[in-house]
């Protein structure tokens, strides 16, 4: 998180007068294969969004959401037409947006900081009420500089070279 600049460490002291300090915690999780075999440990900061107030740590969370029938028609004209899919996960999604709003968080325990820092927040992370929606802004703003137009909730489509078109699914 350090080295996305998901946060800029500040003292308690630097905090300004009526400010909120939100707190978090370290989330852990055992990846495993296929087989059931353990893979990896993962580590995930989330913060303790159920803290938020509204228009004072967050003003909008809302967020398209792909529709299941987006989903379907794009697997059965890919069917149809033999043209090929492919599937990517954005690895740490949300540390990608950033932030409008100020937000103040403890570190979670478990973190090596001093007793005096706490972050101020630069990037969204999982558990804050606008998360989804900066990530959405996002996407939806780098797919169309790319060329795509939005042509329903969370599906664009690009016109290509030699006719060829491609559609996006953002979910």
């Amino acid at each position: 998180m350090t080295k996305k600049g998901v946060f800029i460490s500040i003292q308690l002291s630097e905090m300004p007068k009526g400010t909120r300090l939100l707190h978090g915690k370290l989330v852990f999780k055992q990846k495993v294969d296929a087989n059931g075999q353990p893979e990896r440990k993962k580590t995930r900061c989330v913060a303790q969004g159920f803290r938020q107030v509204p228009r004072i740590d967050y003003h909008e969370t809302y967020s398209l959401v792909t529709k299941i029938s987006s989903i379907r028609l794009i697997c059965a004209m890919a069917a149809a037409y033999n043209l090929e899919l492919e599937q990517l996960d954005v690895k740490t999604a949300y540390l990608n947006g950033t932030l409008e709003e100020t937000i103040n968080m403890a570190p979670p325990k478990g973190i090596c900081s001093s007793p005096d820092e706490i972050w101020l927040l630069q990037h969204a992370l999982y558990g804050l009420k606008q998360s989804g929606k900066v990530w959405n802004d996002l996407i939806d703003k780098n797919l169309q500089n790319l060329g795509f137009k939005p042509s329903s909730m969370c599906l664009y489509i690009q016109q290509g070279w030699h006719h060829d078109t491609h559609a996006t699914i953002c979910g």
